[in-house]
């Protein structure tokens, strides 16, 4: 057996008293042999505290979304991330602060958005015109596009498309939804494939000095809250250092944004908000509209309790918002809902009419005609502030 020696002085002065270990390599393996490695009693690889210099947390957005590390934002189809994000990326790229953001931040700079469900011209381009983004700071790329130019999927955690990302110095990088761009060998159930698959992102990330994104559909447990709402694995959680929860509320029909995780400073408060109809240009979009803070948390709204009050149309009215406010896109075939109404106040057709469009004269609710082949078609009952 081969000896090796390796000199190291000692912290004290003068030469360390000599550690004789095993070093295995791939050649002892397989020989069944060590080399032996003398390393003076501290080990000679680790630091010691005193000698570090202490560095503060740099924020994107601050006290929410860190530099350098994972950020999940989950929440149910339809309730309105992408128009968070839309004000998150206004935000970023103009400075300009907002209920939602009211601190103004230390840089702006360009986002990257990797969109596997939303359009770009259609859906985001309009989004962020209504938000008041800086178009010019903002990339965006869906996998069909990345394909048909790269010949490859933008899975992240491909070298190739993180060198992409580099090279374009972004402060801000969303990957919406994850699911789209994990490789096959990714597995959303276990541990240790989700680790693999946000390993080398997160290194690059905090080499480069981006923040990640990454959005995430919920669960459909009307009962879970916080870690438990996010489908698959529990190492994205543990392993993100920032985790924001979106759902609605049950008496008011506003959206929430509740921040569940913050592993360097305390969480923000909730932000609720509205959705409103606007208009980007001639095109139809919606738009975010901050409402107010909140210390209540998403087990909070998901264990709240429909506001008793007297007098039966008012029972009736906030049944229908509140069975609006939980069905996952925010609206529902009239018929379907008048039915599940009155089997939950027991009240008469003639009781849920006179509520119902009480609600729709005072713009709570509206209604939207879906049509069909052969001029065909129904009624859909809507929240008014739903996002189009």
């Amino acid at each position: 057996m081969e000896n090796q020696k390796k000199l190291i002085e000692s912290p004290l002065g003068g030469e360390a008293a000599p550690l004789m270990i095993p070093m295995v390599t791939s050649a002892s393996l397989d020989q069944n042999e060590g080399t032996q490695v003398e390393l003076c009693a501290d080990g000679g690889v680790f630091r010691k505290m005193s000698e570090i210099k202490v560095k503060p947390i740099e924020w994107v957005i601050p006290g929410v979304v860190p530099r350098g590390e994972l950020t999940l934002l989950g929440g149910d189809g339809g309730v309105g991330k992408g128009l968070y994000l839309a004000q998150m990326i206004a935000y970023m790229t103009t400075g300009e602060t907002s209920g939602f953001f009211p601190d103004r931040p230390t840089n702006t700079g360009t986002v990257i958005i990797f969109s596997g469900e939303d359009q770009m011209d259609a859906v985001w381009k309009p989004r962020l015109e209504a938000a008041g983004a800086d178009s010019e700071k903002v990339r965006a790329i869906d996998p069909g596009t990345y394909w048909a130019e790269t010949g490859e999927m933008p899975y992240l955690d491909n070298p190739t498309t993180l060198n992409r990302i580099i090279a374009a110095r972004p402060a801000l990088v969303i990957f919406d939804p994850i699911q789209q761009f994990l490789s096959p060998k990714a597995n959303m159930n276990s541990r240790t494939k989700m680790r693999e698959a946000t390993t080398l992102l997160r290194t690059r990330a905090r080499q480069h000095g981006f923040a990640v994104m990454l959005v995430m559909h919920t669960n459909k447990g009307t009962s879970a809250s916080g870690r438990k709402r996010l489908s698959g694995s529990t190492d994205l959680w543990d392993g993100a250092r920032s985790v924001l929860l979106m759902g609605r509320t049950k008496n008011e029909g506003k959206v929430y944004v509740s921040h569940e995780k913050s592993s360097n400073a305390c969480p923000a408060e909730t932000a609720l908000f509205t959705i409103e109809e606007v208009k980007a240009g001639a095109i139809s979009t919606a738009k975010a509209v901050f409402d107010s803070n909140t210390d209540r948390k998403d087990s909070d709204f998901v264990n709240e309790k429909l506001i008793q009050s007297t007098g039966k149309d008012r029972s009736v009215q906030e049944m229908i918002v509140s069975i609006l406010g939980r069905a996952p896109t925010g609206q529902m075939a009239s018929d379907e809902l008048q039915k599940a109404v009155m089997e939950q106040v027991q009240c008469s057709k003639s009781t849920y009419d006179k509520a119902r469009s009480s609600l729709a004269k005072t713009k709570l609710i509206r209604n939207v005609r879906v049509g069909l082949a052969g001029g065909k078609g129904y009624w859909m009952t809507a929240l008014a502030n739903l996002e189009s």
